[in-house]
Parts: structure tokens; C-alpha cells; sequence
């Protein structure tokens, strides 16, 4: 009996080491992610979502590629260090950047936001307020090998239209998607974006092609050929980021740390084990 009352003493202590782990995984992951700010934010891809990975559209100095600069664009400055931050929080500066002869693409995932709240229990919480997006980033070339970044044109693909974009046949059918980044505002119809993914004749390369039509100008057009590897690529990372930008990543470190009411339960299993008898694992 004596041997068994030690091993579950020592079981209880491993569980609870466990549930210390996970709730400082959790706090690692709010750090990352710098839930404590960044409510609000719009990025100007039609009324997509800003902020986090990427920073949000307005000002114009907030608009850099990850890792570039103002005057050089995501190849420019690949190894520069990133911006001075907060303290408390690091950004990192991710995106992947397809470069052709006439213009240059980049994708950037923009991440979720969160809301804090207090639940029914009086508990703090976060809720989503505004679901992540992929920045498309679109630059037209400005010499060999160079990229006029001022004047990209941007389009936020959703997590649905993403979908449709993973759902399509690639290389045999075609997806287009239509925003407006002022539907519902005073300059509704102003600015229209396009953006239009359509294979070749030839079946070779997919064409990303975004068309914008701004107030009373000319409509402006910009258009780069992408590879089936480099498609696949973008594939990947899409799989790869959708939960993110959802916010299920969040909810699943929720789980993993458990609630207190989870803790209140191990506790008393804790106790029950110190006399000899059995607790359930714990929900991790």
C-alpha cells in the first residue's frame, strides 16, 4: 500500500508540473501574439483586417512588407532587423514573395484580433472581433530586378476565399473575387479592386492579376505569373495559417491550459490520491 501511495503522489506531481507547463505555454503565446493591443486596425484590401503579422494599411510608413523597407520592398533589405518594438512584445516578419520581370507579389498573413470581455462566470476572456486575412501585396517593377513598393496595390483574401482559392481545379478553372474598401461608408463605389486567378493558355503558370479602378482615373492593372511550384508553396503556408487567422490556434492553447474549474477538479483528485485512491487524467 505504501508503494502505491507513492506512485500515485508521485503521478500527481507529474500532472501537476504538466498543467504548469501549459499554462506557461500559454503565456508565451499571448506574449507572441501581443493580444493586450491592436484593436480596431483595418488594412485597405477591402475592408480586411490589419495589425499583427502584418501592420495594418494607413499610415503609408505601417505599410512594409515584412522585413523591407519604404524605398526597397521585401528584397531589399531580406536580412535587416525589424523595427524597434514595445517592450514586452516581438513581431516577427514573415512573407512569401514571388518575383517576375514585370512585377513582383507578395503574400503576407494578417492575424486575428481579439476583444477582452468578461464572461458569465466574471472570468476575464477574449473574444474574435475581427477574423486574420492573406495581404496580397502587388508591385510593379521599376528596373531589373527592382520593385516600385510605393506604389503597390493591395487585396486582403478572407479565410473563404482562400478556401476557394485552395478548392479550385489550379490550372484548369479560374477564381475571381470583388471588394470595395469603403462598402457601407460614405465613399462607397470610389475604389474597386478585382483580383482575378486564371491559368495560362498553356496551362504552364497561374496568373495573379489585380485590377483597380480608383475615383474618376484610369483603371490601374498589374499582373504576375506564378509556377506550379510556387503555387504549391502558397498552398502550404495557406493550410498552414488558416486556424490562425480564425483564432483557433488561441482557442487550442485555451485547452491545453484548462479551466480553473479543471485545476479545483486535480487539486481534489490530489488529495483523493493521498489516501489511496484514483483520480481521472487530466483533460491535457
Amino acid at each position: 500500500m505504501q508503494g502505491a501511495g507513492a506512485r500515485a503522489e508521485g503521478a500527481g506531481r507529474a500532472r501537476m508540473a504538466a498543467l504548469g507547463a501549459a499554462a506557461r505555454r500559454w503565456g508565451a503565446a499571448v506574449a507572441r501574439r501581443g493580444l493586450a493591443g491592436g484593436r480596431g486596425a483595418a488594412a485597405a484590401g477591402g475592408g480586411a483586417p490589419g495589425g499583427g503579422w502584418v501592420q495594418p494599411e494607413p499610415p503609408r510608413q505601417q505599410q512594409q512588407p515584412w522585413g523591407g523597407s519604404p524605398s526597397g520592398g521585401p528584397g531589399a533589405t531580406a536580412g535587416a532587423e525589424p523595427a524597434a518594438v514595445p517592450a514586452g512584445g516581438v513581431r516577427a516578419f514573415v512573407g512569401y514573395n514571388v518575383y517576375k520581370g514585370k512585377a513582383a507579389l507578395q503574400f503576407s498573413p494578417v492575424k486575428a484580433q481579439f476583444a477582452p470581455f468578461t464572461d458569465r462566470q466574471g472570468q476575464a476572456a477574449l473574444r474574435l472581433e475581427r477574423k486574420g486575412s492573406i495581404l496580397c501585396q502587388f508591385a510593379p517593377a521599376a528596373g531589373e530586378r527592382q520593385y516600385d513598393w510605393e506604389k503597390k496595390q493591395t487585396f486582403a483574401l478572407s479565410a473563404d476565399e482562400l478556401g476557394s482559392l485552395l478548392a479550385m481545379d489550379a490550372f484548369k478553372d479560374e477564381v475571381s473575387f470583388f471588394h470595395d474598401p469603403n462598402m457601407g461608408g460614405q465613399g462607397q463605389g470610389l475604389v474597386q479592386k478585382a483580383l482575378k486567378v486564371a491559368p495560362s493558355p498553356d496551362g504552364k503558370v497561374l496568373f495573379f492579376s489585380l485590377d483597380v479602378k480608383s475615383g474618376g482615373g484610369p483603371n490601374q492593372r498589374v499582373s504576375v505569373p506564378v509556377s506550379r511550384g510556387e503555387f504549391a508553396v502558397l498552398c502550404s503556408l495557406i493550410h498552414s495559417v488558416l486556424p490562425s487567422l480564425l483564432g483557433w490556434d488561441l482557442w487550442r492553447d485555451f485547452v491545453h491550459l484548462g479551466t480553473d474549474a479543471e485545476k479545483q477538479r486535480l487539486e481534489k483528485g490530489q488529495e483523493r490520491e493521498g489516501t489511496g485512491g484514483f483520480s481521472d487524467p487530466p483533460p491535457f
